[in-house]
């Protein structure tokens, strides 16, 4: 499964809406040998936004430390065949750069779906 940033924010800030959906998506990624994940490193920008404004580097650190080395979470970062496709789908669709990123991460990494958390 591809995961756009949405998830892991809505996981890491506990959001009221959203939590409980994030939240089982992690666990099966901790309890499920078969569930894996891959998200770009889009995501990292993303999600150390908030914490680094609020001069909380050491919650951006924790960010990184589940994006770059958890066992099944792949993050991929951007690549030759990613910012080609990424080009590709922005070309065709008019979509924004980051989430061209994100579905060009998806189509590149090889997973059955994506879960995208914005209009695309």
């Amino acid at each position: 499964m591809a995961l756009d940033t949405a998830v892991f924010i809505y996981h890491f800030e506990k959001n009221e809406r959203y939590f409980d959906l994030a939240s089982e998506i992690f666990s099966r990624l901790d309890q499920d040998e078969s569930f894996e994940a891959v998200t770009s490193i889009v995501t990292l920008l993303e999600v150390c936004v908030k914490p680094l404004r609020e001069g909380r580097k050491d919650l951006a650190d924790r960010y990184a430390e589940k994006l770059l080395h958890d066992e099944k979470l792949t993050t991929w970062v951007i690549d030759e065949s990613v910012a080609r496709e990424a080009a590709g789908l922005r070309a065709k669709y008019g979509v924004r750069t980051p989430d061209a990123i994100q579905l060009a991460t998806a189509l590149v990494g090889g997973p059955r779906c994506l879960l995208p958390t914005t209009r695309i």
